[in-house]
């Protein structure tokens, strides 16, 4: 799997590792392993080998997962995302009347940051 494998996504994994978000995976769902590749979970359920844990893999959201987990969360459906490949990107959404940003490398990342500031959730990545 190639999604979030290129150097432009090491942020957003080192994000998704340190956050560790809780997630029963699903078919089509991108995992990080402890070694770093980036696998589908339908994809690491077939090639699992003898030692190989479930609880160490990281749940890297899809853009579309990060929506509705903003949502969730209580931002904005209509979160705004600009930017592009070499400046990087920002995601704008309204919490409760004010307006939070979350800044990143990726549109992914900037969401999930834009996810940490709705939901509180302090991080150092």
């Amino acid at each position: 799997m190639t999604l979030f494998a290129g150097p432009e996504h090491e942020p957003y994994r080192k994000l998704c590792r340190e956050l560790r978000l809780e997630r029963e995976f699903a078919t089509f769902d991108a995992v990080l392993q402890p070694d770093g590749i980036v696998l589908e979970w339908g994809w690491w359920t077939e090639t699992q080998t003898h030692g190989d844990r479930v609880e160490d893999l990281v749940w890297l959201p899809r853009s579309d997962q990060l929506d509705d987990m903003l949502e969730a969360a209580g931002a904005s459906p209509g979160v705004c995302v600009y930017g592009d490949r070499e400046l990087g990107y920002t995601a704008e959404g309204d919490h409760g009347g004010v307006m939070q940003r979350g800044q990143g490398r990726t549109r992914e990342e900037a969401k999930l940051r834009l996810w940490c500031a709705v939901a509180g959730r302090a991080v150092t990545a």
